[in-house]
């Protein structure tokens, strides 16, 4: 009948109500009238009890009569004539005298409540009719007894067939049923069912039937608590336990009268939790159907329920599953596969259903996570095989790679890597998942990484700082303690403090703060990388930034830096970053610098959205309103759902013969013209409450706290309701700490756009208020967000206030290009005619051009501050921009102007003088100074400064000028000098722990012991301080630095083998940074160094290497480098031809760049060749060209090996008997002398000169010819 009535919509819900109401009114009557009460109704049956008060003999003639009556009145009425059609109906009733206990049970808050009836009456009674035949009625051996004579029983199997009375049965009385207690009913059903008129309507209906042991009344009582405190969370419709023939069982509805997005999820996670809290086993039967949902019963009493098909079957998997299991049907399986581990059982034959039905069984969860989808994903099966295959190299512990996948709004993009996420070949597979995700309002620096780190380490907003720096360090302890790798362990303990810094956890002491804001800004890169690395190393790890045209530019960059560094150490890192974007509004040149390959993803097929349809509506879609979402949603999935959604909430569907279709008399037209229409049509059959709820929330962004929507909305607002309210209408989904998020952003997008521009200024003027109020005590992490809300609430003094300390947090923190921002936007709140603010936020502006190296901008700014300060008359503001300029004249390599307005600042006064600003520009001055070699003008310019800078106790700028005096004294070559200057530096930077000014000073002290003391071993010894220091502070450049000066030192003391050791460090550290010119240059050493040990193979492909380098990168200097020790190369290896067009390339290029000098070492590798081919006559044209160079008076300054050209030209003019041998020769053996002459160390001086082929030529032959005369 519920079948039939079902292919009629919903009038044929109206005509079953009304079917049911037709039998039950007269039965359910009957039973009040002659002393019974109705305990349950069941499906299409109930229990009732009859109490003895006195007289037993007459109240089971009662129960007995009432039983004939209604048995009779089917009998001779069973028809029943609708629109659709005649029902036949018939009764089976089982009738029993025993004991019967009833209890409530309440949950701990005394909120919740259930009761039921146990005994040996409800059990035979039960059995009685489970035996009986249609039109029967049989009773219990002790009924029969009792009542003797009284009636005509048969006996039948175990129970007596009832066929009538002896005398007049008792008769009925008038009942009147008291007004119905709503408090107390509260307790056992939802509001909704008591509250309002619910009518009977069709609805998906998720239905779990659970089989209990026989358990004692205390046990149950533990019981109950466990299933209050779980169905609080998960939901879910309740009445009572029953006992009866199928034993202690019970029913729990999720669909009706209130349906959740997730309704099948909350249905399984309340059965597995409740299984986990209790020690027995329970039993159960899953079932997802379609169900007529409504009163059951007659208008003296009936139940909220559901009946049809799926009850009887979850009834059938109860009864058939063995202890402890839980079987689900198909539709269960097939919808929650990806998130919970199912076996199917095979097919099985149920009483009831005329096919066989498949069976599965519920094991556990999948790996719990926070999901926005349910159901199936419809199509991309292409799209998923392919991001499978692109993570294929993390199984062989490499790395996989960036990928992109890329899509219009709405069309599947998070869809799809949510199903990849849950996708069963992780099923069998260790994997570690980040998740970042951009913020559309906001933007703030490094946004789309703060949310994953937040959840990484545990750290929950409403922490104080204590807790959240116990939660950052445990978890920080925990990856530390399991890392296979030493030597990233100390990389992450050494940078650990930027990460706690990007989750607001700070500490006294830490590395963070002894740096400034360049090396915080670096070291919070190498912090992330090292973190992913570490992960990577425990397990593969997938990383996955959803909405990258949305994320700001320190995201970009770190993606950037993380992909150039795993590339480097491709091998190493099983790490994949997946990347999700729209293709409207992101750089394309920046996601083509990213990903390797790209996921295109378009719209959906009109097969595959009727499935989408099918999959929302829970059944079959009729052909019409397929092609009619098809045709409005042209494919878009998230379009197609809304349409679907729309037309369910406002009642325009019904079930007809070809499934679900649009109510007939409603016209096509009612649908909304596009997405935005439709979805502000959601919104605004919200409840009005509800809607503005929602309004407000849209105000805070796509994630939103409900603390501050709570404070925002007024304390007289139920808000917690309002949000849980939203959520069942699938407005937004909850996720840990008291946050939310909206489904999709459009969604967040129309309901703020369809509210008028006074309103949204009233709710942002809240936000900024409830978020001062609730995060006083850390107001600096969300001056972003405060801004924000103060401009977008007209609020312009906040906003200028707001957008001002942000800017300087931002600038702090080294990020720049945010930092930028805020101040732009200050400056556009900051009143006109307030010239004083306007010019120190300029100001502070001029210095973020600077570091970002935007000249031109940088000033265009100083040129409006210089306009500021003369229409104000304010000399003191002058007198700051000249020293602005200083320093942008400087950077830009004008010495002489930056001199010009260093000196124009000299006449400042001390307040300013004495600034950081003021003693910068003398810094600036003084260094200016020595790059235009005016030594004695520097030495007291920064001897005058050192002096200011003491008497203000200035530690760090004392150390910048004491290593500015160094240098400028080793210019001087007064050496005692220089060395006390920086080791002056060097004392005072590790006094006060000042890492980078350590570094700095270690790195001139070995240009001082080595390059011109000639003190290689010094030298070397503080590079690998230099090189120590670097890597304590994570100054990647001076890392690279150190290492490539350690190999120059090795090499020239003759330790090739620790010289080729440094260089491979330094190559691979370039390669990593993306630092190309130190990579050219790297592999130029590299070459010279395999030329020398005759190793002409190796020396040819870094050469060969380093020349395809610099061509890409246009470095036209490395290239002739490169191209020179190509010909080294080919000309050890005697490819003469080969080596003779590597060196005719050198040459060409340093034609071009005008190097004369440089071009002799090229032209003396020519003049080899010809040696060697002893083509004299060659040979010749290309010696006379270096003969005539030197004899005018030139040096070979910048000539990598001069003594090679002098002794290739010695050989040519000893071959033609030329009387010049002698003098080029002794030129050569002078050179040589001279330079090793700087070493110190003897056995470093001999092994300078024997260790080269061409050096040891020229001393033996010079030598010779001294001995000869």
């Amino acid at each position: 009948m519920t079948d039939a009535l079902m292919q009629h919509g919903q009038h044929g819900a109206e005509v079953l109500a009304g079917l049911m109401h037709s039998v039950f009114d007269p039965l359910v009557k009957s039973v009040f009238e002659h002393g019974g009460r109705i305990v349950s109704f069941a499906g299409d049956g109930i229990m009732a009890l009859y109490p003895i008060d006195r007289n037993e003999r007459q109240t089971a003639l009662r129960a007995l009569a009432s039983a004939w009556e209604v048995q009779q009145a089917l009998l001779q009425n069973p028809d029943r004539s609708t629109v659709y059609g005649m029902f036949s109906f018939s009764v089976k009733i089982g009738v029993a005298l025993g004991v019967v206990k009833w209890r409530i049970l309440r949950s701990p808050d005394g909120k919740q409540a259930m009761y039921y009836f146990r005994g040996s009456a409800v059990n035979e009674a039960a059995a009685a009719e489970h035996y009986a035949a249609a039109r029967e009625i049989l009773i219990s051996e002790a009924l029969k007894n009792l009542l003797g004579d009284a009636i005509t029983a048969q006996p039948h199997g175990p129970f007596y067939r009832f066929t009538g009375f002896h005398a007049v049965p008792p008769p009925s009385e008038l009942y009147l049923l008291p007004s119905v207690d709503v408090e107390t009913s509260r307790l056992f059903v939802p509001e909704e069912v008591i509250v309002h008129d619910i009518r009977g309507e069709f609805r998906q209906i998720v239905n779990l039937f659970m089989r209990l042991p026989d358990l004692p009344d205390e046990k149950l009582e533990e019981f109950a608590g466990a299933l209050f405190d779980l169905r609080a969370k998960y939901g879910g419709l309740l009445s009572r336990l029953d006992f009866g023939d199928k034993g202690c069982n019970m029913l729990l509805l999720w669909g009706a009268p209130v349906a959740y997005e997730n309704d099948i999820g909350r249905a399984l996670n309340f059965v597995l939790d409740l299984q986990a809290r209790v020690d027995f086993p329970i039993t159960a039967g899953v079932t997802y159907y379609i169900a007529h949902a409504g009163y059951l019963g007659s208008e003296m009493c009936e139940d909220y329920t559901c009946y049809g098909w799926g009850i009887n079957l979850a009834s059938r998997f109860m009864v058939g599953a063995p202890d402890g299991a839980v079987w689900v049907d198909e539709r269960v399986a097939r919808r929650v596969s990806q998130r919970f581990e199912i076996e199917y059982l095979g097919s099985q034959s149920f009483k009831g259903f005329a096919s066989e039905q498949k069976v599965y069984l519920l094991r556990r969860r999948k790996q719990e996570i926070t999901t926005m989808y349910q159901g199936e994903m419809v199509g991309r099966e292409d799209e998923l095989n392919r991001l499978h295959r692109f993570v294929e190299p993390l199984w062989a512990g490499r790395f996989a790679g960036f990928l992109g996948v890329a899509g219009e709004a709405g069309i599947g993009k998070s869809r799809l890597l949510q199903e990849f996420y849950v996708s069963n070949p992780f099923n069998q597979r260790n994997v570690r998942w980040g998740f970042g995700a951009a913020d559309q309002v906001l933007r703030r620096s490094f946004s789309s990484l703060r949310g994953w780190l937040m959840r990484y380490f545990g750290i929950l907003q409403d922490q104080s700082p204590q807790e959240r720096r116990l939660a950052f360090h445990s978890r920080l302890d925990e990856l530390l303690a399991s890392l296979p790798d030493p030597s990233l362990a100390q990389e992450l303990k050494r940078t650990h403090s930027f990460l706690a810094a990007l989750v607001d956890v700070y500490e006294e002491n830490s590395l963070y703060n002894q740096l400034d804001a360049e090396g915080r800004y670096n070291n919070t890169f190498v912090a992330l990388t090292t973190l992913i690395k570490a992960e990577s190393l425990r397990q593969p790890f997938i990383f996955i930034v959803d909405d990258l045209h949305f994320a700001d530019q320190d995201t970009l960059e770190f993606l950037i830096r993380l992909k150039r560094s795993l590339t480097a150490e491709a091998d190493i890192y099983p790490v994949a970053v997946i990347l999700s974007y729209r293709q409207q509004g992101i750089d394309l040149s920046v996601v083509g610098n990213l990903v390797d390959d790209e996921i295109s993803l378009t719209s959906i097929s009109a097969e595959e959205t009727a499935r989408l349809v099918e999959i929302l509506l829970g059944g079959a879609a009729a052909p019409d309103l397929i092609a009619l979402v098809m045709d409005r949603s042209e494919g878009n999935p998230y379009f197609a759902e809304q349409i679907v959604r729309y037309l369910q909430e406002e009642n325009l569907l019904e079930v007809g013969p070809e499934g679900w279709r649009q109510v007939r008399h409603r016209r096509f037209s009612e649908l909304p013209g596009d997405i935005r229409a439709l979805l502000v049509a959601r919104i605004d059959q919200l409840p009005r409450e509800i809607r503005d709820a929602v309004q407000a929330a849209s105000i805070l962004g796509r994630e939103f706290d409900v603390r501050v929507l709570a404070n925002m909305l007024g304390a007289q607002t139920d808000v917690f309701r309002y949000v849980a309210e939203a959520e069942k209408a699938a407005i937004w989904i909850s996720l840990p700490e008291s946050r939310y998020l909206f489904y999709h952003g459009l969604l967040r997008d129309a309901a703020y756009s369809m509210q008028i521009r006074a309103r949204r200024q009233e709710l942002h003027a809240a936000a900024l208020r409830a978020l001062e109020a609730i995060f006083a005590e850390n107001l600096a992490s969300h001056y972003p967000e405060l801004a924000y809300h103060a401009e977008q609430g007209d609020l312009t003094s906040e906003a200028q206030k707001y957008y001002t300390l942000a800017g300087r947090i931002a600038a702090a923190s080294y990020q720049n290009t945010q930092a930028v921002e805020y101040f732009t936007r200050a400056l556009a709140y900051t009143p006109f005619n307030d010239f004083l603010a306007r010019f120190d936020l300029t100001a502070e502006r001029v210095e973020l051009y600077s570091r970002l190296g935007k000249r031109d901008l940088q000033l265009k700014d100083l040129n409006v501050l210089e306009q500021w300060a003369v229409q104000m008359q304010d000399n003191l503001r002058l007198v700051k921009v000249a020293m602005l300029r200083a320093a942008y004249h400087y950077f830009g390599g004008n010495y002489l102007e930056a001199v010009e307005f260093a000196k124009r600042a000299q006449d400042a006064p001390a307040e300013l003088a004495n600034s950081s600003l003021g003693i910068y520009t003398n810094t600036v001055w003084a260094t200016a100074l020595l790059r235009l070699g005016r030594l004695e003008e520097a030495m007291q310019a920064a001897k005058s400064t050192l002096e200011r800078i003491q008497i203000f106790e200035n530690h760090r700028e004392e150390c910048r000028i004491l290593n500015i005096m160094g240098w400028i004294a080793m210019e001087q070559r007064i050496l005692p000098e220089a060395r006390k200057y920086l080791t002056a530096a060097l004392e005072i930077a590790h006094a006060y722990k000042n890492l980078e000014v350590e570094s700095n000073a270690l790195s001139n002290l070995a240009m001082l012991e080595g390059f011109l003391s000639g003190n290689y071993a010094l030298a070397r010894q503080y590079y690998e301080q230099t090189l120590k220091v670097a890597r304590d502070i994570g100054n990647q450049v001076s890392i690279v630095s150190a290492l490539a000066n350690l190999g120059y030192v090795a090499g020239i003391q003759g330790d090739f083998d620790s010289a080729r050791s440094y260089y491979h460090k330094t190559l691979a550290m370039a390669q990593k940074d993306g630092n190309l010119y130190q990579e050219i240059y790297t592999l130029i050493n590299l070459s010279a160094l395999d030329g020398i040990q005759q190793n002409a193979e190796s020396a040819r492909r870094n050469a060969e290497r380093a020349a395809e380098l610099a061509r890409k990168s246009s470095e036209r200097s490395g290239e002739a480098w490169a191209m020179l020790y190509l010909g080294h190369a080919c000309l050890l290896q005697r490819e003469f031809e080969s080596a003779r067009k590597a060196y005719q390339t050198s040459i060409q290029i340093r034609e071009e760049m005008k190097q004369t000098a440089l071009a002799m070492e090229p032209l003396a590798g020519l003049l080899e060749i010809c040696l060697e081919e002893n083509d004299l006559a060659a040979a010749a044209e290309h010696a006379e060209v270096i003969l005539n160079f030197l004899a005018q008076g030139n040096t070979l300054e910048g000539v990598e090996e001069p003594v090679r050209i002098f002794y290739t030209c010695y050989r040519y003019l000893q071959c033609k008997n030329d009387p010049r041998a002698k003098q080029i020769l002794q030129q050569g053996c002078r050179l040589l002398e001279d330079r090793a002459s700087n070493f110190t160390n003897e056995d470093e001086r001999r092994s300078y000169i024997e260790n080269i082929p061409w050096r040891r030529a020229v001393w033996e032959a010079a030598h010779t010819k001294q001995k000869q005369g």
